[in-house]
């Protein structure tokens, strides 16, 4: 788990009385099925020097857990803390709840590889300093909130292995994606995702990758992807597109990987994709 504000240069600060960030880690230890790897949380030693915690001003600013094996629900407590990065590769479970929107400075939130369920909150969208946010390899269901368009500074977007259901109009992704301006990752492959995919998408001016293989878009490879000139990677394998490939992917001078198989692709190579510098296409089973 990683907890991150603004950059700073840590320091401890303690004070004898017990700060609310104490209070707040102690609640999430207590709710956790297995702790024992976070026997210095407790207290006869200050919060600040707890394994994992770094402070400023004895207020929590980092909280970086990712290879302690923690099992169990994600507490709402921790939403009381400065800031929430990365608590990924856990056996944690639950919802992620819509208290996340208390941390107002929170720059990354990684919550990958974990077993929490339920919908992604649209208070996530309140969160406008996040530059990453991960909430792959989880069970989140229902649909991919319009709110994520408000984070105009993220710079990293992976909502992959997910199971995004419910009616169409759920599944797709909200054309508010195309406000990212700064968006330059996007993962999302295998989410249950269908298209046809937002026209909005060629907004990303500095998009470099863009993964949303596995997912069943049932569309064509839009035109408006050769709008994204810094694109260097493209996956849309096992998409069940159909269509011809767009000439307009040439006009994306970066590209260096396309994957484009498994698919019901037709017509022929265009002409405009040989003549990219550095390239490496694979687009067999079609």
């Amino acid at each position: 788990m990683l907890f991150v504000l603004e950059s700073h240069q840590a320091f401890v600060e303690a004070d004898d009385e017990q700060n609310p960030d104490e209070q707040s880690l102690i609640s999430f230890k207590n709710a956790l099925e297995s702790s024992h790897n976070l026997v210095s949380w407790n207290k006869t030693n200050p919060h600040c020097y707890w394994v994992g915690v770094s402070c400023q001003r004895g207020r929590v600013i980092w909280l970086v857990l990712p290879t302690h094996s923690l099992k169990g629900p994600l507490s709402p407590s921790l939403f009381f803390l400065s800031s929430l990065s990365d608590l990924s590769q856990n056996p944690l479970f639950g919802q992620l709840s819509r208290q996340v929107s208390n941390l107002k400075r929170l720059k990354q939130l990684s919550l990958g590889e974990n077993q929490l369920s339920d919908f992604v909150p649209s208070q996530l969208g309140v969160l406008t300093q996040l530059e990453t946010l991960s909430l792959g390899s989880n069970s989140f269901t229902g649909e991919i909130p319009s709110e994520l368009g408000k984070l105009k500074n993220l710079k990293t977007l992976d909502l992959s292995g997910n199971e995004f259901n419910g009616t169409v109009r759920d599944k797709l992704l909200p054309p508010e994606i195309g406000e990212l301006s700064l968006l330059e990752i996007f993962s999302s492959p295998s989410c249950s995702i269908t298209g046809p995919l937002p026209e909005e998408l060629s907004k990303l001016k500095f998009l470099s990758m863009l993964d949303l293989s596995e997912n069943p878009l049932k569309c064509s490879v839009p035109k408006a992807i050769g709008e994204l000139r810094k694109l260097g990677i493209l996956n849309l394998g096992s998409t069940q597109l159909n269509g011809s490939i767009p000439a307009e992917l040439g006009k994306c001078e970066n590209l260096m990987s396309v994957m484009l198989s498994c698919n019901a692709l037709s017509g022929s190579l265009p002409e405009q994709l040989s003549e990219l510098p550095v390239l490496i296409f694979a687009a067999e089973k079609n």
